[in-house]
């Protein structure tokens, strides 16, 4: 375990090149921000937010930097993450911040999580999917609870849900299909595996009145041209400043 400092915080990580990786990502190219500036029902303190496919709590940290005293939810299901994600909220003393070690799925009850198993232990892609979403990993198994996202968005209005849930996005969002209208902003990182594009979680999005922007590396671009590793910014049309 390695000690570093991020703006102000104290940050425990074991894998520092995928520390630094991440940390440009979510602080340097502010992949998970929406500026209050244009989204202004985002300028008032204690928004609700949740932080799914936490890892560490990089992004969690982020997000208590950024705006005015959040509530956050953060959830990591791969257990040795979440001991490094609690140390990291505990350490900084975020006492608006509650961690869940669980996985969204489509459903509450077990499975089985793979991930990393060389000695690199690269944690932040574990996911439901044998060798990482991409297929490159060699991994193993580690049985972890799961949770709906429907069951969260049932506990009220939230204000942001980010997920970075390493492939279960169509699953876990076609599930909750009938709750999704409960947070008016989603921060999406869509990864392809096997087959799957996102056409069904753009339309269900659609559908619903969010107007949803695609991007990759910050070039937004129309949904069905997007290949690899993405951003889906979903935003309810009522709050969009024009």
């Amino acid at each position: 375990m390695q000690k570093v400092k991020l703006q102000g915080y104290d940050v425990y990580c074991d894998n520092l090149t995928e520390y630094h990786e991440l940390k440009r990502e979510i602080w340097g190219y502010h992949f998970y921000y929406l500026d209050p500036e244009e989204y202004p029902e985002l300028a008032r303190p204690g928004l609700r937010i949740l932080d799914a496919g936490a890892y560490i709590g990089l992004t969690t940290l982020y997000y208590t930097k950024m705006y005015d005293n959040p509530e956050i939810t953060a959830l990591e299901p791969n257990p040795a993450s979440y001991r490094l994600l609690e140390k990291n909220i505990y350490e900084n003393q975020l006492g608006n911040v509650k961690t869940e070690e669980i996985a969204l799925s489509d459903r509450r009850g077990k499975d089985l999580l793979f991930r990393d198993r060389s000695s690199d232990q690269w944690y932040s892609t574990a996911g439901f999917t044998k060798g990482a979403w991409n297929g490159e990993q060699d991994s193993e198994r580690v049985l972890v609870k799961t949770e709906s996202l429907r069951y969260y968005l049932s506990q009220g209005k939230w204000d942001i849900v980010k997920l970075d849930i390493e492939g279960a996005e169509e699953k876990v969002l076609l599930a909750a299909k009938g709750e999704i209208e409960k947070c008016d902003h989603y921060l999406i990182e869509f990864h392809p595996v096997g087959k799957k594009g996102m056409g069904k979680i753009v339309g269900m999005f659609e559908e619903k009145g969010y107007k949803v922007d695609v991007a990759i590396k910050g070039k937004v671009m129309p949904w069905h041209k997007a290949r690899g590793l993405s951003l889906i910014t979903a935003i309810k049309r009522k709050n969009k400043v024009r």
